[in-house]
């Protein structure tokens, strides 16, 4: 009985600071820096629909929507 109870604390103890560990990191990482790079890649690999205007800017396509 006693050695389950010690894993059990161990495992409590390892989620305890992997919970905290993902909730720094998550604070610490600008938002806006996620954005950009999740849509970055969503063009790269041709997996959203989009077309640059003519300033340069990327425009995200509806589906609907022909290029």
């Amino acid at each position: 009985m006693d050695y389950t109870f010690t894993i059990d604390i161990y495992w409590l103890i390892m989620y305890a600071v992997g919970t905290l560990f993902g909730y720094w990191i998550a604070r610490t990482m600008p938002r806006q820096d996620v954005v950009e790079s999740t849509i970055d890649y969503l063009i790269e690999h041709n997996l959203v629909r989009w077309r640059e205007d003519e300033n340069g800017d990327i425009e995200i396509l509806p589906i609907e929507e022909e290029k």
